[in-house]
């Protein structure tokens, strides 16, 4: 997907507000001990302006993209407790400006799907995490829902859970907390993705199921259940 295009459609997902706050509630509660935090692949910042909203101390948003980067700074760089960071997550060599062991909590929000080299990201959020820190997660869930959509947003995977907990137990972190969400979201992804095969993310529609969102999420907060379209994991750096 070209850069334009990409940017397009992020800023179609930002537009998506109630289902971008949804995200951030379902790690708010782990994020509430953090007083230095990392998010990995901002993009152009849709679920990072949450990310300051609870007694946080600092905000890094973070991107390999230099586009992103301006984006981020046009949008965050008022704010005193924010700062942009060029990363890539998947390098050997990462960037300077993010110290090893200087972070309470990273936050990765559908942004490892993306990644090829999804377990070396994996052992590089934990070489930044501090002892005890605490990597919040957000996949898209069911390898088998992997369909036209996925492709066009770049995915190179959904995650299936014991796929996803062997590779975090190998880079370095014990699962604490794991749960799916958006269990309607199934049946969308699914009629779009592998029956209709769509190849462009339809705004109207997204804008419609929005509105939707209040309500699946109060049907999931007195009913889990096993499977969703996302998987969020709470984990903590193993060893300490």
């Amino acid at each position: 997907m070209a850069t334009n295009d990409l940017i397009d459609t992020l800023y179609s997902i930002d537009s998506s507000t109630n289902y971008n706050r949804w995200l951030y509630k379902s790690i708010e509660q782990d994020l509430r001990c953090a007083k230095q935090v990392l998010d990995v692949g901002s993009g152009i910042g849709s679920i990072g302006q949450y990310l300051g909203e609870d007694g946080v101390k600092q905000v890094i948003l973070s991107d390999h993209c230099e586009k992103m980067l301006d984006l981020l700074k046009l949008r965050f760089n008022h704010l005193s407790n924010y700062r942009i960071a060029k990363l890539d997550i998947s390098e050997q060599h990462m960037c300077r400006s993010v110290p090893i062991e200087s972070i309470d909590a990273i936050t990765c929000i559908n942004v490892l799907e993306h990644i090829k080299a999804d377990a070396e990201a994996l052992q590089n959020m934990r070489r930044l995490l501090s002892p005890g820190g605490r990597l919040l997660l957000i996949v898209p869930a069911l390898s088998w829902l992997y369909g036209t959509l996925d492709k066009l947003g770049e995915h190179y995977r959904r995650y299936d859970r014991e796929e996803l907990n062997e590779k975090l137990n190998k880079s370095g972190f014990v699962v604490e907390k794991q749960r799916c969400i958006n269990f309607f979201g199934i049946f969308t992804w699914y009629l779009a993705g592998k029956i209709l095969k769509q190849n462009n993310f339809n705004k109207g529609a997204n804008r419609l199921l929005d509105k939707f969102i209040p309500f699946l999420e109060f049907i999931e907060r007195y009913w889990r259940f096993p499977i969703g379209q996302s998987i969020v994991t709470c984990c903590k750096k193993a060893g300490f």
